[in-house]
Order: C-alpha cells, then structure tokens, then sequence
C-alpha cells in the first residue's frame, strides 16, 4: 500500500513540474464585437510572433522594431517627463465635462487610467489602462525612434490584464494580454 502511495504521489509531483515548467508564452489579444453585422473578430498573437513580425518590417519610418516619431523639431525630454510620470502621486489629473463627452485621466496605483464617456452619437466608453512600470520599456533615441520591440518586451513582463476597452451603441473592443 506504501509503495502505491509513494508511486502516485511521485507521479503527481513530476506531472505537476511538467505542468510548471510548461511554456509561459504571452499572447496578444483583440477582441472586436460589431453589433449590427453580428460580427466577432477575435486575434490571438504569441508575442514572439509579434517579435518576428517587427524585426521583418524595414522602412524609411519602422526598421530594427523603432518607429520614427515626427516631432515637428521640439525639444522634449521624454526620460526626465516619463521619470516624473512615475514619481507622481495618485491622484487625478485632467477632468473635463462638456456636452459632447467627458475626459478622466487618474493616476492610482501604478495605474495612469484614461476614462472617455461620449454622450452624443455612438455613447462610447474607452477605458486605456497604462502600467506605470510600462515606461521603463518607452526608450526613445536621439533620432526620435521609439524602440516599440522593447516596450512590447516591457510590456509581456508585466502582470497586467485588460489595456484597452471599448463599449459602445455599434461595436465593443477589448484588447488584452495575456
């Protein structure tokens, strides 16, 4: 009877490492719900597919996963912006009410939420959740590329869900990773 006990608790410890050690691929998700055509588009993308893809793209604008940022010649110090984007504290930042939609930026726990409610045509809701750790991977050169391969990077080490939803009369959007 010990030897049986021994056995299957031997076999649930080695499936259970297997099932830990399993690969822990990222996946990149969209999901878009169109009301009136009853339509679901659902994209499921392994980041490292992501990866691939960026690394292939070669043009004037995007090459070796950087994407050119026009910046009509201002000058901007976006480490030392981004650096006190995260040394600031919870609170609300921008608050704006108006007939037509209403505007909510917070920062609360290591959180920057975008919160848009449109009151006329469509009544959108678009909730934007951006990790404030998130700008650790925003690396941005003296050629004003933006390396979007690390912020993806960046992105996947981070326990985070939903970063994007989208609530209205004619189509919802969710996009996640996860």
């Amino acid at each position: 009877m010990m030897k049986k006990i021994i056995v299957i608790s031997s076999l649930v410890i080695l499936i259970a490492g297997f099932a830990y050690s399993a690969d822990k691929t990222k996946w990149f998700n969209i999901h878009v719900t169109e009301q009136k055509d009853q339509t679901n588009v659902d994209v499921r993308l392994p980041l490292s597919l992501i990866y691939t893809a960026i690394d292939s793209i070669k043009t004037k604008e995007f090459h070796d996963g950087k994407i050119f940022l026009q910046m009509n010649k201002a000058e901007v110090n976006i480490p030392k912006l981004l650096e006190e984007i995260k040394k600031a504290p919870d609170a609300e930042y921008v608050k704006v009410n108006s007939k037509d939609a209403d505007v909510n930026i917070t920062k609360k726990d290591g959180i920057i939420l975008i919160n848009v409610t449109e009151k006329s045509k469509g009544h959108a809701k678009v909730v934007i959740k951006i990790p404030v750790a998130l700008m650790d991977g925003l690396q941005i050169n003296q050629n004003n590329e933006l390396d979007v391969k690390s912020l993806l990077k960046n992105l996947e080490n981070l326990d985070v869900d939903e970063l994007v939803s989208v609530t209205g009369d004619d189509a919802n959007v969710r996009i996640w990773i996860e």
